[in-house]
């Protein structure tokens, strides 16, 4: 099978402009056959070539319920991808103001992130997880929570937000003037 080039995906398939992964994130990192194996124990039409066409942007070679098939893994692995995102946020919102941007993003290593633990939802069954993969996922999970402990920084430079007290404090990014108050 041939890998499709990011810049030639559709763009619901490379996500919004401001995501930590999305299908096509997926994809590279772990390989259309990996994701064929774990989104087809759910959709039992889709296959590897499928999936492939898909990212293409062209499955009208394929009979109607295959094509629902791939839309369904397709939508199947975006929800799990959004499923994440919530997760990560959950540990992130007590570290930093979100959302980040992109170029904050860019600088973490949230990408690996949620696509090891988007991994570790769709092997949920006992055939296709592995040790490896749930170790890996433990360590992404002990990761967050020492982001939100604050025992390790997530951004490089952390403006805007201070910590006192174990308590984070501060002005939120907005268009208020908070100097017509005497703030600094």
């Amino acid at each position: 099978m041939t890998s499709v080039p990011m810049s030639a995906m559709p763009r619901w398939l490379v996500g919004s402009p401001v995501s930590y992964a999305s299908v096509a994130h997926y994809v590279q990192q772990f390989g259309i056959a990996e994701a064929a194996q774990l989104l087809c124990d759910e959709e039992p039409l889709l296959t590897e070539a499928l999936l492939t066409d898909l990212l293409a942007g062209d499955v009208s070679a394929y009979t109607p319920e295959e094509q629902q098939a791939a839309n369904n893994a397709r939508q199947r692995l975006q929800d799990m991808l959004q499923e994440t995102i919530n997760y990560i946020n959950s540990f992130l919102r007590k570290a930093v103001n979100l959302p980040l941007s992109q170029a904050q993003i860019d600088q973490t290593p949230l990408r690996t992130c949620c696509v090891e633990l988007t991994r570790c939802q769709l092997a949920d069954d006992a055939d296709n997880g592995t040790d490896p993969m749930n170790i890996r996922c433990k360590r992404w999970v002990q990761w967050l929570k020492d982001v939100a402990a604050g025992r390790l920084a997530l951004l490089a430079d952390d403006e805007g937000v201070n910590v006192a007290n174990g308590y984070r404090v501060g002005c939120s990014t907005s268009q208020y003037n908070w100097n017509a108050f005497g703030g600094e």
